[in-house]
């Protein structure tokens, strides 16, 4: 599935620096930080899905 979005300038950077940190691309960052989301938005935690980095650096209600 293809999503597009329009990011602020500031959130886009951060997303390319973390991308470049973390030797992967913005698309698959950016697919991660939404299944993080959604599965936070769902009631599981970062603890129970293993995913810390993009929640440390992004941190998410």
């Amino acid at each position: 599935m293809r999503l597009t979005v329009h990011l602020p300038e500031d959130l886009a950077r951060l997303l390319r620096q973390a991308a470049e940190n973390e030797g992967k691309s913005m698309s698959a960052l950016s697919a991660e930080a939404l299944e993080a989301y959604s599965w936070r938005r769902a009631g599981v935690t970062a603890l129970d899905t293993g995913f810390f980095p993009l929640l440390a650096q992004f941190r998410l209600p």
